[in-house]
């Protein structure tokens, strides 16, 4: 499914398994706020549940209940607090509710191939940006938080996606003891599925000295 004949979407994919991307996503959007742009933020997991009710916290996190009664990961709590924006159950998205979305509509106007999960969530993402974020505006870009990018669905999703509209993939990573290994192995991880971050994000405990960038120059990694 090709969306060139729709609205282009903007779109900043968030990924990474080891900082908080919740804050970093929700901070990327504020950024894109003060520059009088009006953003919009999902959530995505390929767990099989519909919602986080009955997910493991020690695993995923926290739950929040937004303001329409749904319950989701935290992340969404900080993503009201940081960009004073109200977001509902639209805005997360999981595997599960996009193969119950599928069987809802199968016998509507729509046709689906079976449980295409794919052509779903592009539809489901494009129509959040025919609907307003607060009654009058409609939003311009996109915050996609993806920490692991482990469903083929998903993936073949977003593809489509970043072939036909205006896309960055930002990556969070950590410097652990002063090292990039763990960065190195995260980002060979994503190329090993055909993708490549435009921008790192990177955390640790200590600013990088001059002499630590000058010693990683011109290497593949970006540190």
């Amino acid at each position: 499914m090709s969306l060139c004949g729709a609205t282009k979407i903007k779109i900043i994919l968030v990924t990474g398994g080891d900082i908080n991307k919740g804050i970093v996503a929700a901070s990327i959007a504020k950024l894109v706020q003060e520059n009088g742009i009006h953003i919009t933020i999902i959530k995505m997991d390929s767990c099989l549940n519909e919602n986080t009710t009955n997910l493991k916290v020690e695993k995923y996190g926290e739950k929040y209940v937004n303001q329409d009664s749904s319950t989701v990961a935290v992340n969404s709590g900080n993503y009201e607090r940081i960009c004073d924006q109200i977001f509902t159950n639209k805005n997360d998205i999981t595997y599960g509710k996009m193969v119950e979305y599928v069987k809802n509509n199968e016998n509507g106007d729509k046709t689906y191939a079976p449980i295409n999960v794919v052509q779903a969530t592009i539809e489901w993402i494009q129509d959040i940006f025919e609907h307003t974020i607060d009654g009058k505006n409609f939003p311009k870009v996109c915050l996609i938080e993806y920490p692991k990018m482990d469903g083929a669905d998903f993936l073949k999703a977003l593809t489509q996606l970043k072939y036909d509209n205006p896309f960055i993939h930002i990556h969070c990573s950590k410097i652990v003891l002063g090292k990039c290994d763990s960065i190195q192995k995260s980002v060979e991880n994503l190329q090993n599925i055909e993708w490549s971050p435009d921008i790192i994000i990177c955390r640790s405990r200590n600013p990088l000295t001059e002499a630590y960038k000058e010693q990683n120059e011109g290497k593949d990694m970006l540190c």
